[in-house]
């Protein structure tokens, strides 16, 4: 076990000599003493000196005979060989207002390269039955996380280190019951939770750690009282990292020792801590990312190597505009400042989450120095979790709203909550230079191109991706394209385009998303607490904009099956799918970081460079052929499998005669089959082309509008009254919780 935390919070007190005599320990000592005493006494002197087995065993039975009848003279303080089970009760406690003492929090993350991460809390409690909740259900992630499983030890006691009776809810796994006995306002909780094992939905809420960086969700080492709102319960976190490393985080910690790696992160709310992720790292290096006039941005990075955290100055350059761009868009912003927490790294899973204040990204290790991994992911990625800000945590659907971190949230709207972002993500990471209109164009092509390969859209609407998200991200990949996924994501974002499309047709160019996003997810700069909203607010916001029934269209498009992908947004915008033989920069990127070979638009697959089928598309002449996902390809037209062998097969099919087939020859363990795919287009990737029609509206929208953008001046001073604002709260509340 690691060993125990040397720092403490600062309300616990070492246990008393006069305690440490009454411990349970003692009396057990002092028990056995007396009863090995007695029953020697009446033995015959044959049996007086038992052999070593005999010792133990007698040893065993006298403590538990002394033991039982301790327990049935205080069973509240006494211990017992097998604790009763507690009958699961309402307890009868209040949410903690500010008058109440605040938690205290000591993490030690110093020994998360061995996967073991330690805590130690001190809550205000009651005495009686009382219930703890383990986080399950925690912003960000729509469905339970299940990371109690990774909890390897469980602790409760008082503040003599005297271990109190506990049992597990029965229905409830995340929840805790405690006997608090009379006399006990304060109970300790030690935990011991085993990271870089991440279920399948906790991945961007759980921790990990390699020799060199880490990445804290303080959800995984904290328990919290059952009835308190976590919006309005304080909590004061002390954190100790590795000596020497540098730490990010979006909570301006009140002391920091990078030579003895102890951090205090201070007293905030038990939201807004688990809202603020921290990483640190051997090779930290913060790198400012502020614009006058625009609120302070700073990207924390951690990374294997100096190398992977020391970013070029065009990339610098180019980052710095994502802030602006995200501001203008929405005209205000829910923040003070705000924090990219950016992890480079190929030893951990890739992932990106929201939060309120900072966005915690992990990329691959050399993501922002090379063009190609940086176009792939964090060109989107990093845009896609600042909209967040506005869209999913400044607002967010209201059945997704909640006081605690383990009542199931409903996912209804996903459908904005991602969607929107995903659609909004694009106009930021365009407009702000991330990515060019060209490129970002052959990106839309390609996303388009997936979606129309989904034909579980005929018996599954898109509204129901999002209610059974929880069963879809990071679920099976085999035959995706005959469940559906996370389509809320991308069919979602081509829906919210063709809602731009039609607010402007609609309003003869006087409304856009622009005109929405500022208007639905305006920040009151008085009170800039987050809201929640139904789809009646959203089409009340739409209807105001412009004239359409936007109702009726949400329901045809979201709600009901679909016999295929609705391209109304893709024709209205200027544009029509086409194919193209060439392959576009967007594939071949895209085939160059995954290590695969891109064929879904003609012959119906995706096969890695090692040859390992990893996709076969419903109804494509893979499909009609038998092929099976996760088969091996060992040669195509008799020729050994490689990457350029197939794409060379793949050209020359352009020439086929009637009835000539592409022969793969494919390997499943110890058999092999022969799969003829009948085929004579050659190459064929999806791209979008002008049509005649209408004004190239794709273009405009993706143009960060010069007369919307918001003046540096009216920024700053927005900024400056939200942050006074906010200053006059803390300090109103900070003087109600010292009366």
């Amino acid at each position: 076990m690691p060993k125990r935390l040397v720092f403490r919070s600062a309300t616990s007190r070492p246990a008393t000599s006069g305690a440490w005599l009454s411990s349970r320990y003692v009396r057990i000592a002092l028990g056995l003493i007396v009863a090995a005493s007695v029953s020697l006494a009446d033995t015959p002197a044959a049996l007086a000196t038992p052999t070593k087995k005999t010792t133990r065993v007698s040893a065993r039975l006298t403590a538990a005979e002394v033991a039982k009848p301790l327990a049935q003279a205080n069973p509240e303080t006494s211990p017992s060989p097998v604790p009763p089970a507690i009958e699961p009760q309402e307890p009868a406690t209040a949410a903690p207002d500010d008058a109440t003492p605040v938690i205290e929090l000591s993490v030690d993350a110093t020994t998360l390269h061995r996967s073991l991460l330690t805590s130690e809390q001190t809550i205000p409690i009651k005495p009686g039955r009382r219930s703890l909740w383990f986080a399950n259900w925690v912003p960000g992630v729509a469905g339970p996380t299940g990371q109690i499983a990774n909890l390897a030890r469980v602790v409760f006691s008082n503040e003599d280190d005297e271990p109190l009776r506990w049992s597990r809810d029965p229905t409830d796994l995340n929840r805790f019951w405690v006997t608090v006995p009379e006399g006990v306002d304060r109970l300790q909780v030690r935990l011991t939770y085993l990271a870089n094992q991440p279920t399948q939905l906790s991945t961007g809420v759980d921790t990990f750690g390699t020799r060199q960086l880490l990445t804290l969700n303080f959800n995984t080492c904290l328990v919290y009282p059952d009835g308190c709102d976590v919006s309005q319960t304080a909590i004061h976190t002390r954190v100790r990292v590795p000596a020497g490393w540098g730490v990010g985080t979006a909570i301006k910690p009140i002391s920091s020792d990078r030579q003895t790696g102890e951090i205090d992160l201070g007293r905030t709310s038990l939201k807004r801590l688990v809202d603020s992720p921290l990483i640190a790292g051997r090779y930290y290096r913060a790198v400012p990312l502020d614009r006058e006039g625009f609120p302070p941005t700073v990207m924390h990075l951690v990374g294997d190597s100096h190398a992977c955290t020391t970013v070029p100055q065009e990339r610098v350059d180019q980052l710095t505009e994502i802030m602006p761009q995200a501001v203008r868009l929405f005209g205000s912003a829910p923040f003070d400042d705000y924090a990219f927490l950016v992890v480079c790294t190929d030893r951990l899973p890739r992932f990106g989450l929201e939060h309120g204040a900072s966005s915690l990204n992990c990329v691959r290790a050399m993501a922002l120095r090379d063009d190609s991994l940086y176009r792939h992911r964090p060109a989107y990625l990093l845009p896609h979790e600042l909209v967040h800000a506005w869209c999913g945590k400044h607002r967010l659907p209201e059945k997704m709203s909640s006081t605690n971190f383990h009542e199931p949230l409903g996912t209804e709207l996903l459908w904005v909550y991602e969607g929107l972002t995903q659609y909004l993500m694009q106009l930021v990471a365009v407009r702000s230079g991330q990515v060019s209109m060209g490129y970002h164009r052959e990106y839309l092509a390609y996303q388009v191109s997936e979606q129309l390969q989904r034909t579980g859209r005929e018996w599954r609407p898109l509204s129901d991706t999002a209610v059974s998200a929880p069963t879809l991200r990071g679920g099976p990949s085999n035959w995706a394209d005959l469940r559906r996924g996370q389509d809320y994501y991308d069919e979602g974002a081509l829906f919210w385009l063709n809602v731009d499309c039609l607010l402007r047709e609609k309003s003869g160019g006087k409304a856009s998303m622009d005109d929405f996003c500022k208007q639905f997810f305006a920040v009151d700069t008085d009170s800039p607490v987050a809201t929640s909203y139904s789809l009646d607010d959203l089409v009340a916001n739409l209807e105001s904009l412009a004239d359409h029934p936007w109702r009726g269209m949400i329901q045809r498009h979201v709600y009901l099956p679909q016999a295929e992908l609705a391209l109304d947004g893709v024709n209205r915008s200027g544009y029509e799918l086409g194919w193209v033989r060439r392959k576009p920069t967007f594939v071949n990127n895209r085939e160059e970081v995954l290590g695969s070979i891109q064929a879904i638009d003609s012959l119906g697959i995706v096969v890695s460079t090692a040859g390992v089928v990893e996709r076969v598309v419903p109804e494509s002449v893979a499909d009609d052929s038998g092929l099976r996902e996760r088969s091996e390809v060992v040669a195509v037209n008799r020729r050994a499998f490689s990457p350029s062998v197939l794409n060379q097969e793949l050209d020359a099919a352009a020439k086929y005669r009637d009835g000539e087939t592409i022969d793969l020859i494919v390997r499943e363990g110890q058999w092999y089959s022969v799969h003829e795919l009948s085929y004579s287009e050659g190459p064929r990737h999806a791209v979008l082309k002008r049509h005649d029609e209408g004004p190239d509206l794709l273009t405009e929208i993706l143009r960060s509008p010069p007369s919307e953008a918001v003046s540096s001046e009216k920024t700053a001073s927005m900024t400056a009254k939200s942050k006074s604002s906010r200053l006059r709260s803390r300090v109103t509340a900070a003087v109600s919780a010292q009366r």
